[in-house]
């Protein structure tokens, strides 16, 4: 079993999708969502450990909770700067540009160049993600 799809069946195994309708309450975008929780996400990640490959091959899926895994997983010395901002402006749900921001966004060393480039874009969630990677 490759890596993307031991990752996959972890993220399925944890899967919750009668949240999915409490998430959108508190304006989580359910689209593609498996309705995993921070805590659930958090231990696949740990289970994973870091793998930048992976964190790459996660964020393709598509998949919010998957996103939120790969920023986990994510190597924040990796990140370079075309891939910071591809997914900055993937990000289309609040709680995936905060985790990603607070996982691997703030640890980059490129960090405070993306908070003064994304604080004037007209992108919610790119302006968001300067809020959040300049006050981690």
């Amino acid at each position: 079993m490759d890596r993307l799809t031991e990752a996959l069946a972890l993220l399925q195994q944890q899967a919750r999708p009668d949240e999915l309708a409490g998430m959108a309450r508190f304006g989580i975008n359910p689209d593609h969502r498996l309705g995993l929780s921070v805590p659930a996400m958090r231990r696949v990640a740990k289970t994973l450990g870091r793998d930048h490959g992976l964190a790459l091959a996660l964020w393709s899926t598509g998949i919010p909770d998957a996103r939120i895994v790969a920023g986990m997983v994510a190597d924040p010395a990796k990140m370079g700067s075309r891939q910071m901002d591809a997914w900055a402006r993937d990000f289309n749900s609040w709680d995936v540009c905060d985790q990603v921001c607070g996982s691997a966004f703030a640890a980059s060393p490129l960090a405070w160049k993306k908070v003064v480039l994304w604080a004037t874009q007209p992108q919610e969630f790119v302006r968001r993600a300067a809020g959040h990677v300049g006050g981690a």
